[in-house]
């Protein structure tokens, strides 16, 4: 199953700019892909937590995604949305091995078996659509 929707863009753009003005927080309306990518997000280290809440009057429903810092430096250097609709990038178990080997970060994917991160993805010999590098 791939995850394509405007929904992960904006949110990575939204992290970026968090960092990038120091935010504490950022407020963003979510989706199931969302959800999904912020949980990947922090199991990979890239962003503290986040909380859902329902926003009054509204039917949509909001997150608080808290960034993470240390020593008042963002946790992560660079973060990147690499497959959008029209170029998916599309990467096998050895080439994921070998990509993995190589550099510091995570690599989000969307696989059969939800949105992973690359060494989830690696242990569950898997792979997938790249949706978004993360530089640590």
């Amino acid at each position: 199953m791939v995850f394509f929707s405007a929904a992960i863009p904006n949110t990575v753009s939204a992290i970026r700019v968090g960092y990038l003005t120091q935010a504490r927080y950022i407020i963003l309306p979510t989706s199931v892909y969302t959800r999904a990518l912020l949980d990947a997000l922090v199991r990979c280290g890239a962003i503290a937590s986040y909380a859902n809440y329902p926003r009054k009057g509204s039917t949509w429903t909001y997150c608080k995604i808290y960034l993470l810092y240390h020593n008042a430096m963002p946790a992560i250097t660079h973060i990147q949305v690499l497959s959008v609709p029209s170029k998916t990038l599309v990467i096998g178990i050895r080439d994921l091995i070998a990509a993995m080997s190589t550099r510091r970060g995570c690599l989000i994917l969307s696989t059969s078996r939800g949105i992973l991160t690359d060494r989830e993805a690696i242990k569950l010999h898997t792979g997938g659509v790249c949706l978004v590098l993360v530089l640590i």
